[in-house]
């Protein structure tokens, strides 16, 4: 039960393992470009994968 003299749990600093995962993922390279003209040219020049075949008919 909470009454007037509980104090607050939680932190305002992220976890020790959230920060670790930040730093990890700020040292890898982005899968996608940053700017919009980027991705656009990124989205435009990728190969498309096949269709996937049409199932026979039972």
């Amino acid at each position: 039960m909470l009454s007037e003299t509980s104090i607050e749990l939680r932190s305002a600093k992220a976890s020790l393992t959230m920060r670790l995962v930040k730093w990890i993922m700020s040292r890898k390279t982005p899968v996608f470009p940053h700017d919009a003209g980027d991705f656009a040219a990124y989205m435009a020049s990728r190969k498309l994968p096949n269709d996937a075949p049409m199932p026979s008919q039972v």
